[in-house]
């Protein structure tokens, strides 16, 4: 095993539930910590010293600390509260985005979903900095409302999440970097719980949508607290070593909630049938919704930025994951010579949270190219498409556009799970992929994107 592989998320994972045999030491109040506890071993929030850890000082100075920090809102305030009093539902936005044939920015996630539910209906947050419309910047509601004296509810919560952290350090099985995670990770959770506690408590919602449950518990928590349904709109790959899905929990501690949404939206059957396979959910709480989000396949002419002068051109797409950038480097390197002296062209589109600048010592004109254009589009010149663990194989295949993986550095398994439902091919370095080299998939096309249900949403948000 390589050195840095027992950090990869899903070791960590599988290690951390493998090791606990009573669940019920992290339950607390009406929900369990389970999550919580795991997000900081993956993360290592105690390593990034971004923020000062207070969770286990006396009651007191922890409640002296929490006034001195409080700041007057009252103007922002009034404002929010009044405007989500005449709201149902909230959509939390993860700030991706995609431009329309007038070059308009718009929610990738949430703009047909709006359009459904109505806008008088909506709160639309947004964690980005984006264009496109939306109510309020996430960055300002924590803020506002995080920053609020604690209450005695609050109070009462501070005391448990202390004795869970005394209880887990009595495992004796974390070392000392361990246990300093979990401690932050227990105050983030409680940082979120008070801030949404507080936003809640003013509001008449009835649903919340949110994209990827993990990392929100302390706002899963509260709305559970509030009676509003959480609901999890699918927006990416799910496989056995997606961190957020597929856990085995113990049946007797699901009383006390392990904070997940109470319904999962499903691209399609075979998304379900996988999700079915952990413990998290049961099968009426996992419905197939279709893809829901914006899809522009006709928008800014890529003529004006990317010309193919020879129609035999092959065009290689690759698609690349977060923080793997090393691998993809290492890979076209290795095919360079080879794309410059034959009749290729390689597309390389970056993760939405990469910088675009580390491939930009890779780019040749005419040869090797740098986009963010919408996949959409892109898939209308795509001959072969090559990644690592991303929807974006699925959406490739819908689209019958050959597949390949590369196995990257301690990330092996992930791509291997893609490959072994057949709709990919292993690529290895200096290896060029072949347009007819694809093997036969396992799962059929109408299984993966079913076609989008209106009326599945709106029954769900009413």
């Amino acid at each position: 095993m390589k050195a840095n592989k027992v950090n990869v998320p899903y070791i960590i994972k599988e290690r951390f539930l493998s090791s606990i045999q009573d669940f019920s030491i992290f339950n607390c109040e009406n929900f369990n910590l389970t999550k919580v506890i795991l997000r900081g071993l993956i993360y290592k929030f105690g390593q990034k010293n971004t923020i000062r850890c207070y969770l286990l000082w006396p009651s007191l100075i922890y409640s002296l600390v929490e006034f001195a920090k409080q700041v007057i809102f009252s103007k922002s305030k009034e404002e929010i509260i009044q405007k989500t009093n005449e709201k149902e539902v909230l959509l939390l936005d993860i700030g991706r985005s995609e431009y329309d044939s007038d070059m308009k920015e718009r929610s990738l996630h949430f703009d047909n979903i709006k359009s459904i539910i109505g806008n008088d209906r909506v709160l639309h947050i947004n964690a980005g900095n984006n264009s496109f419309e939306y109510d309020y910047n996430l960055q300002f509601i924590t803020t506002t409302f995080s920053r609020q004296r604690l209450d005695k509810s609050q109070l009462i919560l501070v005391k448990r999440l202390k004795h869970i952290y005394k209880e887990t350090k009595r495992l004796k099985i974390y070392s000392k970097a361990d246990l300093k995670n979990i401690k932050y990770s227990l105050q983030i959770f409680f940082l979120d719980y008070k801030c949404w506690d507080n936003f809640f408590s003013s509001g008449n919602f009835k649903s919340l949508i949110i994209i990827n449950n993990f990392g929100k518990e302390g706002l899963i928590a509260a709305a559970k607290k509030y009676n509003i349904k959480v609901i999890e709109l699918q927006h990416g790959l799910i496989i056995k070593e997606s961190v957020p899905y597929v856990f085995n929990l113990p049946e007797t501690e699901k009383k006390h909630g392990y904070l997940f949404p109470d319904i999962f939206l499903a691209y399609g059957s075979y998304w379900k049938k996988f999700l079915l396979k952990g413990s998290e959910y049961s099968e009426h709480q996992i419905k197939v919704l279709g893809k829901s989000t914006f899809n522009n396949n006709k928008g800014p002419k890529l003529n004006k930025d990317i010309k193919i002068e020879n129609k035999n051109t092959i065009v290689i797409l690759v698609t690349t994951q977060y923080n793997l950038h090393n691998s993809f480097i290492k890979y076209i390197k290795s095919i360079k010579r080879k794309v410059i002296e034959n009749n290729l062209m390689l597309i390389i589109k970056p993760h939405p949270l990469e910088h675009s600048a580390l491939y930009k010592s890779l780019e040749i004109k005419d040869k090797i190219l740098i986009t963010t254009k919408p996949i959409a589009q892109l898939f209308e010149i795509t001959n072969i498409l090559i990644s690592s663990y991303s929807t974006t194989l699925f959406e490739a295949f819908d689209n019958n556009i050959p597949c390949y993986c590369i196995k990257a550095d301690n990330f092996e398994n992930y791509a291997e799970s893609i490959i072994e439902t057949g709709i990919a091919k292993h690529i290895s370095l200096g290896e060029i992929p072949k347009l007819n080299n694809v093997g036969e998939s396992k799962i059929s096309k109408n299984e993966i994107y079913d076609s989008f249900n209106k009326e599945l949403l709106l029954s769900e948000v009413n």
